[in-house]
């Protein structure tokens, strides 16, 4: 095969292999590999205790699942939501896991998780209602890990059944009784004599009236003091975290460079981020420059969740030592803008001394990139 095409299928069996990988299907085997919560829940207390201290963390976590309309009602629900005990079986799926990487104490997100471990795990289960959708979260006591089990359509409420109607009377069929004809009345007794009559007693002397007391006031119940309402939880701030870069690079002299890099980036702002990188560059094609150690200090610019842009200074070993400009542009191929991910760079390299040798200098790079 001519060396002019592995460049670029190395490139191509990179990418396709990245992908169909992200594209899979996640497989859960361990509770407390990378716990949410530490200690571990041992009574609905606990429970209520990890929503209301990591509000900010479940906000992130709930934006990284693509859920961000959910966080809300998620808080304003969940005080008075009821809660119960389950068990979830080995085979059981997950819309979404929200959990901390124990490396680096960033929250990231599992998507479309199957529960693979040898044995069912104990979890707390509760329901909360959004946009006529009943959505099932799953908290395991192990590693207060927070899950979206399912969606479903809420229920009807039930409805009383009617009271059943009285029975009605059921006629007699016996004859009614005949009733038996009265005898007759016996004569009337003589008349006495007349009393002597007797003189009528005085009237009755009527009672002095009484004095009427006006009624006592009814108590005035006063009005419930105003509860106020929760305080919102604070906002996600963006995380520091590890980057390791490898990838090909092309010089148009020509010469071809094998180059991996380690780094750090710190956020300046929610989209933007200084990024320190050292590595090294080596030759595996080609006849112009050699071996190069090289240092680079860039801003990184996140844009729209899926692209970045960068641009900055490296230092190139090689030549005697040189300083280079350097520009770069990325797409996000796995994994959550703010949690652990990959993403496809394209880079190009050119020293400041010569700015007017771009066709011979400069180089172009093409790299995968690891966040963690």
């Amino acid at each position: 095969m001519s060396k002019k095409w592995l460049f670029p299928l190395l490139i191509l069996c990179l990418t396709v292999g990245l992908a169909s990988t992200a594209s899979a299907a996640t497989t859960w085997k361990k509770l407390g590999a990378n716990p949410f919560y530490q200690p571990s829940l041992t009574s609905e207390a606990d429970l209520k205790v990890l929503v209301k201290n990591r509000g900010a963390e479940l906000k992130t976590g709930f934006t990284q699942a693509g859920y961000p309309e959910l966080y809300p009602a998620f808080m304003e629900q969940f005080p008075t939501a009821k809660i119960d005990t389950v068990t979830i079986a080995p085979g059981e799926h997950f819309e979404w896991v929200v959990f901390k990487k124990k490396s680096s104490a960033r929250v990231a997100v599992l998507k479309d998780v199957t529960w693979k471990g040898a044995a069912p795990f104990q979890a707390y289960r509760f329901t909360i209602d959004k946009d006529g959708k009943r959505h099932e979260f799953v908290v395991p006591y192990v590693c207060g890990n927070v899950a979206l089990k399912g969606i479903g359509p809420i229920p009807p409420a039930p409805v009383a059944a009617p009271a059943p109607p009285p029975a009605a009377p059921v006629a007699s069929s016996a004859p009614a009784p005949v009733a038996p004809k009265p005898a007759p009345a016996p004569p009337p007794p003589p008349a006495p004599p007349a009393p002597a009559p007797v003189a009528a007693p005085p009237p009755p002397v009527a009672p002095k009236p009484m004095a009427v007391l006006p009624a006592a006031p009814a108590p005035v119940t006063p009005p419930p003091a105003p509860v106020a309402p929760p305080p919102p939880a604070p906002a996600a701030v963006p995380q520091s975290g590890l980057l390791f870069d490898v990838g090909l690079s092309r010089q148009f002299d020509p010469a071809n460079y094998l180059f991996g890099r380690v780094g750090y980036e710190i956020p300046l702002s929610e989209k933007l981020y200084v990024v320190g990188l050292v590595g090294g560059y080596l030759r595996w094609m080609g006849n112009d420059g050699g071996n190069a150690f090289t240092a680079d200090l860039m801003l990184d610019y996140h844009w729209m969740d899926r692209l970045s842009f960068g641009g900055g200074v490296g230092y190139w070993s090689g030549n005697d030592g040189q300083a280079d400009l350097i520009a770069n542009v990325g797409y996000l191929l796995s994994g959550q803008p703010d949690g652990s991910n990959t993403s496809l760079f394209l880079e190009a390299r050119l020293p400041v001394d010569e700015l007017d040798s771009l066709n011979e200098y400069g180089r172009l790079g093409l790299g995968l990139r690891f966040r963690f």
